[in-house]
């Protein structure tokens, strides 16, 4: 398992690339932050089918035409649109600066409890990222899985220091990772369900169940735990 995730972590590919027609890259770059705006509070309202390039076009400064320069079809803009809040929502939730991907060092429970206080500024985000993503072409949909994965990988180094540490003792920093990461998701997308439960409550229970995931790493991984649990029947016939 563990050499199947190194694998993974290190078969990073390129993004996708947006085509253009404008050559100037920094107009390029203001112009669909304009348009990605815009997209986004269009598709969290009316959702991504119900919404046409014309109703984007409306929302901005762009003609038709001139909206055609910087992308090619709509589903391009959800593209940008999810590249755009995956950088947006993990950049918050972990205080990166610009284009870094490095979470700077510090308490592993305080950036984790942290990250999941801010959450519920992205709670409409978050959903349309899981709603709408099955709509991206197989191709765009593996460049956003690689990017997110960018951010996961990001904080494996964050629980391998815990563990050199020996703060923590986590068998499989990967799976971890990606467990945490699912985790801040969680109260956004089980929002409808857990309605009646204060934000902060529901962050400090969840918390608590993170926070007894990394104690109980500590004290046995969950390799050491099933061995005792093999040894315990021999020794129980031994004493008698």
């Amino acid at each position: 398992m563990k050499g199947k995730a190194k694998t993974k972590e290190a078969a990073m590919l390129e993004p996708v690339t947006v085509s253009t027609q404008i050559k100037n890259i920094g107009l390029v770059e203001r112009r669909r932050q304009q348009l990605i705006s815009a997209a986004t509070k269009i598709f969290i309202e009316k959702g991504y089918h119900q919404t046409s390039i014309r109703d984007i076009a409306k929302a901005t400064s762009f003609s038709m035409g001139n909206l055609y320069d910087y992308i090619r079809t709509k589903e391009d803009i959800l593209y940008l649109v999810h590249q755009d809040m995956i950088h947006t929502i993990y950049s918050a939730l972990f205080e990166i600066q610009g284009d870094e991907f490095e979470i700077r060092s510090g308490d592993l429970a305080t950036i984790i409890r942290t990250a999941l206080g801010k959450t519920s500024d992205f709670q409409e985000e978050i959903i349309l990222l899981y709603r709408e993503s099955g709509s991206l072409s197989k191709e765009m949909l593996q460049s956003i899985l690689e990017l997110e994965t960018r951010y996961i990988t990001m904080f494996k180094r964050l629980l391998d220091e815990a563990n050199k540490k020996g703060l923590t003792r986590i068998e499989d920093t990967y799976f971890f990772a990606n467990l945490v990461v699912y985790l801040f998701s969680f109260l956004s997308l089980r929002s409808w369900s857990l309605k009646n439960y204060p934000r902060k409550q529901a962050v400090d229970l969840l918390m608590g169940y993170i926070q007894s995931l990394l104690i109980s790493g500590k004290e046995n991984s969950p390799r050491e735990k099933a061995s005792i649990k093999r040894a315990s029947p021999s020794k129980a016939r031994t004493a008698l």
